[in-house]
């Protein structure tokens, strides 16, 4: 039986990419999924209620990565914004899709 995954790409000691054989990325920091872009292009993210400094790194570089386009992420009201030319988008623990 084949896995749904390909392997892992370690990114840093705390995260990975996992690239599925249909065509979608996620960044995974520690054990939760951050970050998604999705065969169709669009992409996803979440902070897996986690509110720090390097989940907000994270979600920028992903972003950053799966978009072409730079992006700013801050911490604000016990939640995160990432933001990029089109506009802002608030994140929290469930999957929020970002405009590209």
């Amino acid at each position: 039986m084949q896995a749904d995954h390909k392997p892992e790409r370690r990114l840093a000691a705390n995260a990975v990419l996992l690239r599925e054989n249909d065509g979608t990325m996620t960044v995974r920091l520690h054990q939760t999924e951050i970050a998604r872009r999705n065969p169709d292009g669009s992409v996803n993210v979440q902070s897996g209620g986690f509110h720090t400094r390097t989940t907000a790194v994270w979600l920028a570089s992903a972003l950053a990565a799966f978009t072409g386009m730079p992006h700013g992420a801050s911490i604000a009201g016990g939640g995160f914004t990432v933001s990029n030319m089109f506009g802002q988008t608030e994140v929290d623990s469930t999957w929020t899709p970002v405009e590209v």
